[in-house]
């Protein structure tokens, strides 16, 4: 599990930490203040960058290190040996810890999956709490400052202590929640999505086709699938290695998401062949969607022995009692036709309707 190891570190220092706290009436005084104290705050350290690892963001406490924690440490050294405070050393050592959990809460707005967007609203709000109790802790000992540490705790105190225990192991636990949610999240990435070009696959696709298809639920709808074949690509591996075939495939689907909006789905369709879903369009709008993507395909450059590249494109709009497989089975028939013509064109199925996007079922758009 990602963040494990450091999870696991924060929490034996702060298991460390709470004993030392525990046994405060029978320790010296400096191991408190110098050792059971900052031993906190580093457990909650290891634990913030154990949240940074499981949402790949970096650490933030660098600054925490270089700054912060000297002037903490020498807070605690000071009222310790200089002036003698318990209550400056609560506020140091409150105040430490709580600047920890702020900036734990920052790097947290870092979580963008949509689906760990509940884990990051349960971890904002505890993070939010072990900040609050911070705050009353800090206000607790301006108003209300301990006299010695043979003091016994008032309930109130009591009662933040128990709060900031129980606070701080459900955050332990919801970090390893979200580390798994996360793992999880990104072996289904792994599942739907092509390694080479980062496209949604095959299968991924057809599953969105399908749910699409069963949400129209048998009414037509100005949706339209396009197939998209690069020309001579064979011989593109043929004559260069499958290296410079691999890179011309990646360039494509640069170049189709470029081209592409933002409702289109893409995806590499297996081989050299991509697929697209077009949502909310005509037939006019579709050609000229499609027209899109082969034009840029036939503008890249740069690409392996300047090649110059085209593409087919086959073309075929939802009829309301389509299923996936007739959908795709007639824009594949498209597609071959525009092979069959010459290639570097688009065309549409047999049943379009020459009114709904112009007087050709085969369009050739000058370049």
């Amino acid at each position: 599990m990602r963040g494990l190891r450091r999870l696991r570190a924060g929490l034996g220092l702060g298991i460390f930490a709470l004993c030392l706290l525990g046994a405060r009436d029978w320790i010296p005084l400096f191991l408190l203040s110098l050792v059971a104290q900052p031993a906190l705050v580093l457990a909650f350290s290891f634990m913030h960058r154990a949240l940074a690892e499981v949402i790949h963001r970096p650490p933030r406490l660098k600054w925490y290190f270089l700054t912060v924690f000297p002037v903490y440490l020498a807070g605690q050294w000071y009222f310790t040996f200089v002036h003698p405070s318990l209550q400056g050393r609560d506020l140091v050592a409150t105040s430490g810890v709580a600047l920890v959990f702020v900036v734990t809460l920052l790097i947290l707005q870092g979580v963008t999956s949509p689906a760990l967007q509940s884990h990051k609203r349960i971890m904002d709000g505890l993070l939010i709490v072990m900040i609050l109790l911070r705050v009353l802790r800090i206000i607790r000992a301006v108003y209300a400052p301990p006299v010695n540490r043979a003091q016994t705790l008032t309930p109130v105190d009591s009662l933040l202590i128990y709060l900031s225990l129980i606070t701080g192991l459900a955050f332990i636990a919801a970090i390893m929640w979200l580390s798994l949610s996360a793992q999880r999240d990104e072996l289904r990435l792994m599942a739907e999505t092509d390694g080479l070009t980062g496209l949604l696959n095959r299968r991924a696709f057809e599953e969105i086709l399908r749910h699409e298809l069963r949400s129209l639920d048998g009414s037509k709808a100005d949706t339209a699938l396009l197939l998209l074949d690069i020309d001579q690509f064979k011989t593109i591996n043929d004559d260069l290695g499958h290296l410079a075939g691999d890179e011309v495939i990646r360039r494509v689907s640069t170049a189709i998401k470029t081209a592409a909006r933002p409702s289109d789905v893409l995806a590499r369709f297996g081989g050299d062949e991509f697929v697209v879903l077009l949502r909310h369009l005509n037939g006019l709008q579709a050609m000229a969607v499609a027209e899109r993507f082969r034009f840029e395909i036939a503008a890249l450059q740069g690409l392996p022995n300047h090649l110059t590249i085209t593409a087919s494109v086959g073309l075929a709009f939802l009829h309301g009692m389509d299923s996936p497989y007739s959908l795709i089975g007639r824009a594949d028939e498209a597609l071959y036709r525009s092979k069959s013509n010459g290639r570097n064109r688009v065309s549409v199925g047999d049943d379009f309707e020459p009114g709904e996007a112009g007087s050709s079922a085969t369009t050739l758009v000058s370049l």
